[in-house]
C-alpha cells in the first residue's frame, strides 16, 4: 500500500473503535496509556491508575481514578 493512500484509509476507518480512540489520544498520552484509557472507555469501566497524568488528558469519556494520591 502506498503511503499516499494512508490518509484516505484513515478517513474511512470506523470512528468508534478502541483502536481509533488510541490514535486520537496518542498526542496527549503514550500509546500504552492511551490503550488503557480507550479500553476503559469501551468497557464503560473505571480505570484505576497511580499515574496522575492519565487523569488530565481531554478527549475521552473514561472515568479515571487516581489511587494513592
Amino acid at each position: 500500500m502506498a503511503a499516499a493512500s494512508l490518509p484516505g484509509l484513515w478517513q474511512s476507518a470506523p470512528s468508534n473503535t478502541p483502536a481509533t480512540q488510541v490514535f486520537r489520544l496518542t498526542p496527549a498520552l503514550a500509546t500504552a496509556s492511551a490503550a488503557y484509557v480507550a479500553f476503559a472507555e469501551a468497557l464503560d469501566e473505571p480505570l484505576l491508575t497511580y499515574g496522575s497524568r492519565l487523569t488530565r488528558p481531554p478527549g475521552h469519556r473514561a472515568e479515571i481514578v487516581a489511587a494513592g494520591m
